[in-house]
């Protein structure tokens, strides 16, 4: 069984699903405040334009960073 594509499928999972509240948005300044990274961060990190978000974007956003940045071990 490959781990590396299960564990890609079921993320992908998590963060494209439909969830209420999808398509309301959330400030850069939430985020920080929730996240304790700082705005500037997030931004340069996440390749975000503007002020605010949806929270699918966002989780979409997390995902392509994380895929970016973590390597599994073979």
């Amino acid at each position: 069984m490959n781990l590396e594509k299960e564990s890609t499928k079921t993320a992908e999972n998590v963060f494209t699903s439909n969830i209420p509240g999808d398509e309301e948005g959330i400030s850069l300044e939430q985020i920080a405040l929730l996240t304790d990274f700082p705005e500037d961060f997030i931004k340069k990190e996440l390749l975000i334009d503007g002020q605010e978000i949806s929270m699918k974007e966002f989780r979409l956003k997390v995902l392509e960073y994380l895929e970016k940045t973590i390597q599994f071990e073979k």
